[in-house]
C-alpha cells in the first residue's frame, strides 16, 4: 500500500506572513487585472473589498473602470 508523505494533516497551519512591517493572512496577493468590469458590476472595487476584508495586497491597474469619487 502506498501511503503519501505531502499533504497529510493540514490541520493546524498558519500561513499568516508580513510584507513591509504589514501582517497578512495568507501569501497571496491580487495582481493588477485592466477592466474587471467586463466579469463584475463593480469592477476592481469589489477586489478591492475582498482584499481589504482579508487583509491581502491588492494593485490596482492603470486600466482601471471604476474611478475615485
Amino acid at each position: 500500500m502506498l501511503l503519501p508523505r505531502v499533504l497529510r494533516d493540514g490541520e493546524g497551519i498558519c500561513l499568516k506572513t508580513s510584507l513591509f512591517g504589514k501582517s497578512l493572512s495568507m501569501p497571496v496577493g491580487f495582481a493588477p487585472w485592466a477592466m474587471n468590469k467586463i466579469v463584475h458590476w463593480e469592477g476592481e472595487a469589489a477586489t478591492a473589498k475582498v482584499a481589504s476584508k482579508n487583509v491581502l495586497p491588492f494593485i490596482l491597474s492603470t486600466l482601471t473602470n471604476v474611478h475615485p469619487k
